[in-house]
């Protein structure tokens, strides 16, 4: 049994599998059997995985006319868009390229 088949079964028997502090969870943790339980404690790595949203966030490079330039990483709210609209507010007319 692999990870998704799992998530799978416990879906079908009314058990949420969920994470909360680098912990995995089930509820209601009474509708998991012993085997059910087996499975999930062999697969935790890969539940866990499926289970954590990934936070992917912006990152952009730039360089001024000078030469000088580096790199901005975005908090988790921020895009592209905004990272490059605030460069060029910070650099104006110095602001010579962007790139990802």
């Amino acid at each position: 049994m692999d990870a998704k088949t799992i998530l799978n079964q416990c879906l079908s028997i009314g058990v949420t599998l969920y994470t909360q502090g680098g912990k995995l969870l089930a509820r209601p943790a009474q509708c998991v059997t012993h085997e059910l339980r087996a499975a999930i404690k062999s697969h935790k790595t890969e539940l866990l995985e499926l289970l954590t949203p990934k936070q992917k966030r912006a990152i952009i490079r730039f360089r001024l006319l000078n030469g000088q330039g580096g790199v901005v990483i975005g908090s988790d709210t921020d895009t592209l868009e905004s990272l490059i609209d605030d460069l060029r507010i910070k650099y104006g007319n110095r602001l010579a390229t962007t790139g990802i």
